[in-house]
């Protein structure tokens, strides 16, 4: 199981989190569930820098000397991932190393033996801050073994390398075998850049200085949404119709369609060049005026469908899936999220929304019943199919530094204290203020 420890991050004092398939986080914003967040992805798509450093080492031992790739071709491998991952971190933060916060360190835990900690240090001669990126030494031996085999390669045998087994070794040495997929809050500004300016994927934290204008998290969802917009182009149906092996679509796929369209009101389809979420009643609407909780919520959709059709398992990472959606759409998002996570998939979701916490109870609750008879009512209110097994789910609450367990685990779902408490605050003050009137009227 991965396991996540963090200290003085950002607003996070301290925290430790055992990861797992469907995990939520709740509480007010500016609190530290992004950075937590954001540390999770960052250690996720470490075993993707791992594979590119690998691959790179690997070409640039063929490159012509004077059209190195990467200029690295005499740097060990593990030095090179060192130097990535710190510039990374500067990316995933926005931080420069004097900003971060004295006595901070963060560690993941991938297995028993392979770890990665970065932690700021002071240099002992000149007492500079330093972003130090240590790996256990199972880990660093591992990664050496790479270094020790692009050695030893002639030119023919690297022509022949199965780089997919490569990665599937990488992935098997990180346990992790899920491609990670960042959803970033902020969505429908990032869906009007996207129209307005054709984006051009660059080379990410190793690039030039222009990157450095977004973060890390952002522009990788910004590629990722680039590299499939086209697939999306005849709408929901078009990629049905080219994955699909028969007649026969799967349930799955049907029922999150149907989620689908019911938090877009609509569906959307590229026409003309132009994208559109085409109503109802056969009109449209253009993306660039569509409704902000369309553009917010239209790349968490097509995302989540594409991988749930396409078979490649995802670990997602959605930060407030109900920005600005009405609470029967934030129920559906809700619902369509857990149907995904049902499929071989995972999920950590951000959010600030009484209604995502609240459908997740009652997808947590129909789960409960054990007696056939029960299950078999609590699925006429529910489909199965987006119930959630309380065994592969974990809700925290983050406040004042530190995050909390917020599960009644008698219960076996989320507090209501933490889903009803500002709404309590809301009735104590409306019954005080109904007492006045009514003591006003009494005089």
């Amino acid at each position: 199981m991965h396991r996540l420890s963090l200290r003085n991050l950002g607003p996070v004092d301290e925290c430790e989190i055992n990861c797992c398939p469907f995990m939520v986080m709740t509480g007010e914003q500016a609190s530290g569930k992004s950075t937590i967040a954001k540390a999770i992805y960052y250690f996720r798509t470490v075993k993707d820098d791992m594979f590119e450093a690998v691959r790179d080492k690997f070409i640039d031992r063929f490159s012509p000397s004077s059209v190195p790739v990467q200029n690295d071709r005499n740097k060990p491998l593990i030095k090179i991932l060192r130097e990535t991952l710190r510039r990374k971190f500067l990316r995933t933060f926005g931080y420069s190393v004097s900003e971060f916060r004295d006595g901070m360190r963060v560690s993941y835990h991938y297995t028993n033996e392979y770890s990665i900690t970065v932690r700021l240090i002071n240099a002992k001669s000149s007492g500079r801050k330093i972003l130090h990126v240590e790996l256990s030494r199972p880990l660093t031996d591992f990664i050496n073994e790479y270094d020790k085999r692009g050695l030893s390669l002639e030119y023919a045998e690297m022509m022949k390398i199965p780089f997919a087994q490569i990665r599937a070794e990488i992935n098997n040495a990180f346990n992790d075998n899920f491609e990670t997929v960042y959803i970033p809050s902020g969505r429908s500004m990032l869906t009007l850049f996207s129209n307005s300016i054709r984006f051009y994927p660059v080379l990410g934290f190793r690039g030039s200085a222009q990157d450095s204008t977004i973060d890390y998290c952002t522009q990788s969802y910004m590629e990722r949404q680039s590299a499939i917009k086209g697939e999306f182009s005849g709408g929901l149906e078009g990629i049905v119709d080219y994955y699909s092996t028969g007649s026969n679509v799967p349930q799955s796929w049907q029922t999150a369609q149907g989620l689908i369209h019911k938090v877009l009101c609509g569906k959307y389809k590229t026409e003309n060049g132009e994208e559109r979420i085409i109503l109802d009643d056969g009109k449209y609407v253009s993306l660039s005026f569509a409704s902000s909780g369309q553009q917010d919520s239209l790349w968490v959709t097509n995302l989540l469908f594409y991988y749930l059709i396409s078979g490649k398992p995802a670990m997602f990472i959605i930060e407030e899936p109900e920005s600005h959606l009405f609470p029967s759409s934030q129920k559906h998002i809700t619902e369509l999220i857990s149907l995904v996570c049902n499929q071989g998939h995972s999920v950590l979701v951000t959010t600030h929304s009484p209604y995502v916490l609240g459908t997740l109870n009652n997808l947590l609750y129909a789960s409960s019943f054990t007696k056939t008879a029960k299950k078999n009512e609590a699925a006429k209110i529910i489909p199965p199919s987006l119930w959630i097994d309380y065994g592969k789910f974990s809700a925290w609450f983050v406040k004042g530094g530190r995050i909390e367990d917020c599960t009644d685990h008698d219960m076996k779902q989320i507090r209501n204290e933490i889903i009803d408490g500002i709404s309590d605050v809301i009735n104590d003050e409306y019954d005080s203020l109904l007492e006045i009137d009514c003591t006003e009227e009494k005089s």
